[in-house]
């Protein structure tokens, strides 16, 4: 997973995407939310999402900003919606996410469900993001080149306190994974190597392009779900830990009497 990450600023980089095409309606199924979050939670967790554009992206956060479209992107209206998760146990344990639901403000109960298409994960994590706004701070986060640490993890809690002392402080994104806290600068290179000699850490530097999809790991460092805030884009979308890690899962929408979407539900357990 961590050289996933290492590659999401070069994905970045990219000046365009192609164009969006809808995802197609594979099957009708009744499964959802309802089925599968109660799998250990007495009830969802809610957090808000803020819509400035009509359609919202259901993707790794790796994906948002690069070259590749999302694999799930639904029109919605614009405003306040609510994300709901549902925690429950998988395979990796308990207490992480088996489903997360955006309801959609101002519509009926969802009556019939279908599938939207299916999202890849690398990161293990999965957003619900503005796709109007997302898309543009993403690309502006990688103009800006940073430094990075990788390694083992048991490395880290001694050398990053050595860095910060250096005048070089780090953000822990993943157990193996971290990022400096500001823009890459002339002799960064030297600094950290003279801090990591001195501590005998074992740790790979390098220097890439900032990724919007450090800081969705950032927002589940140390619970299942949170907000994501890019530069001049405040909750522009929800980051959720994927509840049996890296894999593929569904995507579907619930429309209610009227035939409008009023739910869309993200399957995180098989």
């Amino acid at each position: 997973m961590a050289l996933a990450l290492v590659a999401l600023g070069c994905r970045e980089r990219a000046a365009e995407r192609p164009a969006w095409r809808p995802a197609p309606v594979r099957a009708v199924s009744e499964r959802s939310c309802d089925d599968l979050g109660d799998a250990g939670a007495a009830a969802p967790s809610e957090i808000s999402l803020r819509l400035d554009g009509e359609r919202v992206a259901v993707a790794d956060p790796s994906v948002l900003g690069g070259p590749f479209a999302p694999a799930v992107s639904v029109a919605l209206p614009r405003g306040e919606h609510a994300v709901r998760v549902y925690l429950g146990k998988t395979r990796l344990g308990e207490g992480r996410p088996v489903c997360a639901r955006l309801v959609v403000a101002a519509r009926g109960a969802p009556l019939r469900w279908e599938t939207l298409g299916k999202v890849a994960v690398d990161t293990e994590a999965v957003v619900f993001a503005d796709d109007r706004r997302w898309i543009p701070a993403a690309r502006g986060l990688g103009a800006v080149t940073v430094g990075v640490l990788e390694g083992d993890a048991s490395e880290f809690d001694a050398a990053l306190p050595r860095l910060a002392a250096a005048g070089l402080e780090f953000s822990r994104v993943l157990p193996t994974f971290a990022r400096a806290a500001r823009p890459a600068r002339s002799g960064d290179r030297a600094l950290v190597r003279a801090a990591l000699r001195e501590g005998a850490a074992k740790l790979h530097y390098a220097e890439e392009p900032a990724s919007a999809g450090w800081t969705a790991l950032e927002a589940i460092a140390e619970r299942p779900f949170g907000g994501v805030d890019l530069p001049a884009a405040t909750r522009v979308g929800v980051a959720i830990e994927s509840g049996e890690g890296d894999g593929t899962y569904a995507v579907r929408a619930g429309r209610d009497a009227s035939g409008e979407i009023a739910a869309v539900d993200l399957l995180l357990s098989p």
